[in-house]
């Protein structure tokens, strides 16, 4: 990764250092960030390692983690610390819960800072090394679709405007006065709805699932 582009090591540490502390704050950061939005490859390592662990309900401290790293290797070549010195010390850099999703959503941005910058200068480079047979509309199009990826839209994920039910519901009331049988409200979840079909008055339904199986996403 080019040091010139954004990172935060600061927080990284910070991050992994407070899951140490209190292992249940990955399940609200891991909704956040992922392995890939670490800057420094090891603590993305480190990351993944938690919610292993924590997700099936062991304890995640730098002690459990390290039978899980292939070897005490050196992870700085400039000073020759070792992976079992750096995580030893990370506890010690933990912050509260508060603050811990606030690093968390600070390393996603900064992660797709990076990802712009990186994009932006091979459509650059695209732009300059194009024939002129090429119409710019195509190099363009072809970014288009990069840059959109990195913000996806509610409608993207599959999830529809509370606004939109309004109607649902008004459909659903006429229906019902011409004798129809009613539907339910829909979800706007193709997924969810193949599982339990659509909301139907008179019935309690529980969210239920495994840590970190996205509950509070859907929500």
């Amino acid at each position: 990764m080019d040091d010139s582009l954004p990172h935060n090591h600061d927080s990284e540490r910070s991050l992994i250092g407070s899951i140490f502390l209190r292992n249940d704050i990955v399940f609200d950061v891991m909704e956040i960030v992922a392995k890939a939005d670490f800057h420094e490859p090891f603590n993305g390592e480190l990351f993944d390692l938690c919610k292993d662990h924590i997700g099936v309900g062991r304890i995640a401290t730098a002690q459990t983690l390290m039978p899980d790293i292939n070897q005490d290797r050196v992870i700085d070549s400039a000073s020759g610390m070792r992976a079992s010195e750096y995580m030893a010390g990370l506890a010690r850099e933990g912050v509260t819960a508060g603050l811990a999703l606030e690093l968390a959503k600070g390393i996603r941005n900064t992660s797709l800072l990076r990802r712009l910058i990186t994009t932006a200068e091979q459509l650059a480079a695209d732009a300059r090394s194009a024939p002129v047979s090429i119409a710019a509309e195509v190099i363009r199009d072809k970014y288009d679709t990069a840059f959109r990826a990195f913000f996806p839209s509610l409608g993207d994920l599959g999830v529809k405007h509370i606004a939109q039910y309004g109607d649902l519901v008004l459909d659903d009331v006429y229906e019902a006065a011409r004798g129809a049988t009613g539907n339910g409200l829909g979800l706007g979840l193709a997924g969810c709805e193949e599982k339990i079909g659509p909301l139907m008055p008179g019935r309690l339904y529980v969210l239920a699932g495994a840590a970190g199986a996205g509950k509070s996403r859907l929500v």
